[in-house]
């Protein structure tokens, strides 16, 4: 089975176990789907998209996966890559935690792509954004971002 389809169904199966039914017997989940275009900063040419989705148990946890594919990198690169709370703009905190994030290992074309599983949930009511960092000794320099949208 190939990870990234391991990983969704290992999510479903999260939130399934932990639903919780309303008071017909129905189970409450919540879902949603976010995505973004990335633009390049601080002088590079990685671009690329994301998307994310969120399912939550309706008055209780949730959990998200998040993907990312990047072009225009440099072969070689180590990219750390994170959903945050906020805006490109504003920022915010890492959504789940940084390790739940695999780095991006760009290949020899500038492009590479990556599936985050995160033992968080996402709100529909709030901002997110995606970044992409220079690399793991330079997390402070963010080299794409975009705002997820639903």
């Amino acid at each position: 089975m190939n990870r990234k389809l391991f990983i969704c169904m290992a999510l479903l199966g999260l939130a399934a176990c932990s639903a919780r039914e309303d008071e017909d017997g129905d189970l409450d989940f919540d879902a949603t789907d976010w995505s973004t275009q990335l633009s390049s900063r601080a002088g590079t040419t990685v671009t690329g998209s994301a998307t994310s989705r969120s399912v939550g148990i309706e008055g209780g946890s949730g959990t998200a996966t998040a993907n990312i594919e990047v072009r225009g990198a440099t072969a070689g690169a180590r990219h750390p890559w994170h959903v945050h709370s906020g805006t490109c703009a504003t920022g915010g905190p890492i959504v789940g935690e940084a390790d739940d994030y695999p780095v991006l290992e760009i290949e020899a074309d500038g492009t590479d792509e990556a599936t985050a599983a995160i033992e968080a949930g996402m709100s529909d009511e709030r901002s997110y954004h995606v970044n992409v960092h220079r690399s793991p000794s330079d997390l402070g320099t963010i080299i794409a971002c975009g705002d997820l949208r639903d």
